[in-house]
């Protein structure tokens, strides 16, 4: 590579969608990397989307491939021109970004690759799809181990978009929906589990015989795993993005990547909730302790003292569902009571009852054992990495109290205890009976309390019960009772001390 300043120096041939949505925004972020310097289009001057300042636009092919400053083409056209294009860049010694679908077939695709290792340089296939947040959670999910063994994943990519199929008249293989759509889907499942043992395939034409391809479900068989990748464009209501099941749980992600949908409206990566999940958007995941039989913790043995005072059976039974889900399904009216450290804020109150507070504490530092960063109370945050979960008290408290310490907020406290127990973070702020929880019930966790409690009675738990239950009154005069007789202590020195 010449490279200018140290930076990549990219020609883009295309000036499309795939350009303009999929590519610019992300490469224009990144001004210490990379410089955009030329675009080619046969028919530059009937595009329709802005020209970026200091680009150069042009219709002469020759002002990449001779460019000697150039030091790599990013192909961005209709997958008929990807061999053409690619090969032609190769040949003038640039590297090579391919959008996909990469080649029409694997003959060309052998080829290409031939030749960019016979002249040492670099040439790949764009697969952005292995980023999507909602595949980036599943793996964090099924690297927990809490579903224990896999057993099953579904993962679907559904679209209702009927005019594409019946516009096509003929069947073309690099045209189909499996080609254009299925190369995602299928690249997340590989780059992530491998080659497969075995695959079925089930790869319809809906509309008839010598149309396009409009309906996929493919089987990948890892073992005793079955992974299921089904997609089709006559899906009315999409399907779920993900569900995976596992010996001891199970997870399912409803909603897709937001990227996608924030590059559409025009809401680029420079803004700050670009492509984040809201609460609405979380999966739900559902899992058992190691005997795979039972739930277990400190608000499960509430509820169940509730259940013998109460004499009310739980309908299906107790369900372990993520933090957003719960408070969800409650303020909607889709569960009756729930019980899981929450808070009673003046915001959910708004949309849900809460009993008399049966534990109130403030929040602690939780620190890497193995990490020596010299702290030993929160008075020692000061220009440390600090990581919390999102909406909580323990958010709030180091929005306003923390601003010389570098904030990494997580969705859940999960995801926060892994990246302190990685390395990746300096601290975790935390409410104090829960880092006790998760330090009583990880024995091989690296994680310790430093410090005293600060920020007390700012993390007050409640049972939460529906505006929709009849049955308020009750509850709350059974949590009343489990406050006077000591209940409540007994199990917090049982799982919190």
């Amino acid at each position: 590579m010449i490279m200018i300043n140290n930076k990549i120096v990219l020609g883009y041939i295309g000036n499309g969608k795939s350009t303009n949505r999929y590519h610019l925004p992300f490469v224009m972020q990144r001004p210490d990397k990379f410089i955009v310097k030329t675009i080619y289009n046969p028919r530059i001057h009937h595009d329709v989307w802005d020209k970026i300042e200091g680009i150069n636009y042009t219709e002469n092919q020759d002002d990449i491939f001779l460019d000697d400053e150039i030091d790599m083409v990013v192909v961005c056209t209709g997958h008929h021109y990807h061999y053409e294009y690619t090969k032609k860049a190769l040949e003038h010694n640039k590297h090579c970004l391919c959008e996909k679908p990469f080649m029409e077939n694997s003959e060309q695709a052998k080829e290409i690759f031939a030749l960019a290792k016979s002249k040492g340089l670099y040439c790949s296939a764009y697969q952005n799809r292995r980023y999507d947040s909602d595949f980036l959670t599943v793996q964090k999910v099924i690297e927990s181990g809490k579903l224990g063994d896999l057993l099953e994943l579904e993962m679907h990519f559904d679209y209702y978009r009927p005019e594409i199929p019946e516009s096509v008249d003929h069947f073309d293989p690099a045209m189909s929906y499996l080609y254009g759509h299925g190369c995602h889907t299928l690249d997340q499942v590989i780059s992530y589990f491998g080659k497969p043992d075995d695959i079925h395939y089930d790869v319809r034409q809906l509309l008839g015989t010598g149309r396009m391809n409009d309906y996929f479900d493919l089987d990948l068989y890892y073992g005793t795993l079955k992974v299921s990748v089904k997609s089709s464009y006559f899906r009315v209501k999409s399907r779920p993005s993900f569900i995976v099941y596992g010996k001891k749980g199970m997870f399912e992600k409803y909603s897709k990547d937001r990227q996608e949908e924030h590059l559409k409206l025009f809401h680029m990566p420079t803004n700050s909730d670009f492509g984040k999940d809201l609460p609405e958007h979380y999966g739900t995941l559902t899992y058992y302790d190691e005997d795979g039989k039972t739930l277990i913790g400190y608000d499960l043995d509430l509820i169940q003292n509730l259940q013998d005072i109460l004499g009310f059976e739980i309908d299906g039974g107790v369900q372990a569902m993520d933090y957003s889900a719960l408070t969800t399904s409650l303020a909607e009216g889709k569960l009756d009571m729930g019980a899981a450290a929450l808070c009673a804020t003046d915001e959910r109150k708004e949309v849900m009852n809460f009993s008399e507070i049966y534990c109130d504490s403030g929040q602690v530092v939780m620190v890497n054992k193995d990490n020596d960063e010299g702290i030993k109370s929160v008075d020692d945050l000061k220009g440390k990495k600090v990581a919390v979960e999102k909406g909580t008290a323990s958010h709030t408290y180091a929005s306003k109290n923390l601003s010389d310490a570098e904030l990494e907020v997580h969705d859940t406290i999960t995801t926060a205890y892994e990246s302190l127990e990685q390395g990746k973070v300096d601290a975790v702020i935390q409410d104090g009976p829960g880092a006790s929880f998760y330090i009583k019930t990880t024995p091989d966790s690296k994680l310790e309390v430093v410090g005293d409690e600060f920020n007390q009675g700012q993390a007050p738990y409640c049972v939460a019960i529906s505006k929709d239950c009849k049955y308020y009154d009750e509850i709350n005069a059974a949590v009343k009772l489990l406050i006077e007789n000591g209940t409540t202590d007994e199990l917090y020195a049982k799982w919190c001390e």
